[in-house]
């Protein structure tokens, strides 16, 4: 009696079975691997009118109303009333409950009801159609591997027959049959992935952190008590060019070539540093931050004031890319408990910039932060700084005094080095001698004697100031009074004929004074040395291609402006979003400034002692243009919009 075709297939128990599952395997792969590049690629929402609120319900519960919609770089973008603009990824959207505002609400009170939108009237027709074409594709490529596997079969009933009549072993023909076509299927796969991920790499999408995949579950909410995903900054990700990066010549602490030399682990974190170090240039940021995680070391960049997500390397890539990063600022490597500081300089076709290096202690490794200077930057004027012609006519006459101390107050990373800077380039140094004491020398002033401080060769603030003081100065700069002990030297230098500029942490002039004070200054000294205060502020300036035009209508933002009875609102702008920007909707950074000229009443109430209530009065009133005016100012103007002028100035 004949047998039938499974009676006369005869696997091995090894081999057969082995390359049979490779070829099951390889075929289903391709299908879901279909299937998933259809349902990853979710509809790009087009902008709802600004009339329409859309409540936007989240996997873990949350549900965010009264926003706009667009496509973000990584999934939806929401924009709420005030303008503010947050990324959420697909996957933190519970597409299942999606839904419009009640229509019991309506707008404004005006007795309109909103329409009732939904997802899919939100597709634009170009989403269908390519949604359409995936799905196609994912059907001709099921319909595909079912014909290759039914060849498959036929090629192994065919091989098995013509075998039946010969003494040759018929399973080992059948384990080679089965493993040449996995073997023919592989590179297909292979290939298919490679394509699809080269398309990703080409999207300008925000990186996304590598996370394991149950803290992805729990936190799209899928298992449960998911605290669902984080709104991370808008701002879109530009890898810089490969060319670029090969152009950066890095120098170490003592000013020699970093060599890439050593074991394969060196030049990998050699390499990583460069990168980042080109990237950060690249984009002008102000900071690099790198911080090492459970999984991993995440960097990021401090673009206009703004923390932004960057690339991301495994643990041992990590420690390779912070130890070569420690190397070069001329730090210990081992020692990883201590906080460390160090500086080196790299080579930017041709011009250099300085990178200051701080590293300390984390609970899961080191965090470096990296201060970027460009010093082929020029030094920028006062109007350049964003100072208006009435402070300046203000801060200038105080320039012209051959004594006392000039001070400049504000937040860290406020500008007041750069204002400094602009003052001090309009003293005639050709007639008068200037010396300052900076950590670090930003720029190079021509005709003037500049001391870097160096705490391991014993030069300080106090130190560099005392030697200064013998050096026959006019004009001194005191990069910062940070102890009691450069204050009171300051002011004494400014008591004997010295004309002295330096900086101080406060939040504004007023604060400014207040804190001299606190710090044990006499107060008779005091006001007989102070001549000026400037407190400044830096503000996002709006992108000129896409900001728009607003007439506040949110009851925070009506109280802020604070309008007089009987005046209308004024027309304002704000953040849109556009390529040119990175869809953040700001390119650059102004100052504002409040310019404080030490005049009889405020000498007075320090000379008097009076007390704080009455001396932040005059202080005060004294101003010429406070922080706030001049940033409400700048915001009329179309310069910036009222929702940074609320992040950044708030009730000063």
């Amino acid at each position: 009696m004949r047998r039938t075709y499974t009676q006369r297939l005869r696997f091995t128990p090894c081999l057969n079975w082995i390359s049979a599952i490779v070829v099951v395997f390889c075929l289903l792969a391709g299908i879901l691997d279909g299937l998933a590049q259809t349902t990853s690629e979710r509809p790009s929402p087009q902008d709802v009118p600004l009339q329409t609120q859309i409540s936007v319900p989240l996997t873990n519960g949350e549900i965010i109303e009264g926003v706009k919609i667009s496509q973000g770089p990584a999934g939806m973008r929401l924009r709420d009333a005030s303008g503010n603009l947050r990324d959420i990824r697909w996957d933190a959207i519970n597409l299942a409950q999606w839904s419009a505002v009640p229509s019991s609400e309506t707008d404004q009170g005006s007795g309109i009801k909103l329409p009732d939108v939904k997802l899919q009237d939100l597709i634009r027709p170009e989403d269908v159609e390519r949604i359409k074409n995936q799905r196609h594709n994912t059907l001709a490529f099921i319909i595909f591997s079912g014909i290759v596997l039914s060849i498959f079969f036929a090629l192994l009933s065919w091989v098995d027959q013509d075998l039946a009549d010969r003494p040759m072993p018929r399973s080992s023909w059948n384990a080679l049959m089965l493993f040449t076509l996995g073997l023919a299927v592989v590179p297909y796969l292979v290939l298919r992935k490679a394509k699809r991920m080269d398309v990703q790499k080409q999207r300008p999408t925000a990186p996304r952190r590598k996370r394991g995949f149950l803290a992805k579950l729990l936190s799209s909410g899928k298992l449960g008590g998911g605290g669902g995903e984080k709104l991370v900054p808008v701002g879109a990700f530009r890898p810089v060019d490969r060319a670029f990066v090969r152009r950066i010549q890095l120098l170490d602490d003592r000013g020699n070539s970093v060599r890439r030399e050593g074991s394969k682990g060196h030049k990998t974190g050699l390499d990583n540093a460069r990168t980042l170090i080109a990237q950060g240039i690249f984009e002008q940021a102000s900071d690099l931050h790198l911080e090492m995680k459970e999984e991993g070391l995440f960097t990021r960049v401090r673009l206009d004031g703004v923390l932004y997500d960057r690339m991301e390397y495994d643990i041992e890539e990590g420690r390779r890319t912070l130890a070569a990063l420690k190397t070069m600022a001329g730090i210990d490597v081992a020692e990883k408990k201590k906080a460390q500081d160090g500086h080196f300089q790299v080579l930017c076709e041709g011009r250099p910039v300085d990178f200051r290096v701080a590293s300390t202690s984390a609970i899961h490794g080191e965090k470096i932060v990296l201060r970027i200077l460009d010093k082929s930057k020029p030094i920028q004027s006062l109007t350049d700084l964003g100072m208006g012609p009435n402070q300046q006519h203000e801060f200038k006459q105080a320039i012209k005094q051959t004594a006392g101390m000039v001070l400049m107050v504000g937040p860290t990373g406020a500008g007041k080095t750069s204002t400094i800077y602009a003052a001090l380039q309009l003293i005639d140094t050709s007639k008068r001698n200037l010396m300052t004491i900076e950590d670090p020398v930003e720029y190079e002033l021509p005709n003037a004697t500049q001391l870097q401080v160096n705490e391991r060769a014993g030069i300080t603030f106090e130190s560099g100031l005392q030697s200064i003081l013998r050096q026959d100065p006019d004009v001194i700069l005191v990069g910062e009074i940070r102890n009691p002990e450069t204050a009171e030297t300051a002011v004494r230098a400014s008591l004997t004929g010295h004309l002295v500029f330096s900086t101080l942490h406060a939040n504004n002039a007023e604060n400014g004074v207040i804190r001299l004070k606190e710090m044990g200054i006499n107060s008779f000294h005091l006001s007989s040395s102070l001549v000026c205060i400037v407190g400044q502020r830096l503000i996002r300036k709006l992108c000129p291609h896409c900001k728009e035009g607003q007439t506040p209508k949110d009851k925070e933002e009506i109280l802020y402006l604070d309008p007089r009875p009987g005046q209308g609102l004024p027309k304002l702008f704000r953040a849109a979003g556009c390529p040119i920007c990175s869809d953040t909707g700001y390119i650059g950074r102004t100052g504002v400034f409040q310019v404080v000229n030490i005049n009889d009443r405020i000498k007075q109430a320090l000379s008097e002692e009076m007390t704080e209530v009455i001396l932040r009065r005059y202080t005060r009133q004294g101003a010429v243009g406070g922080l706030k005016a001049d940033a409400l100012r700048k915001a009329r103007e179309g310069i910036t919009s009222l929702q940074e002028v609320m992040r950044v100035i708030g009730d000063d």
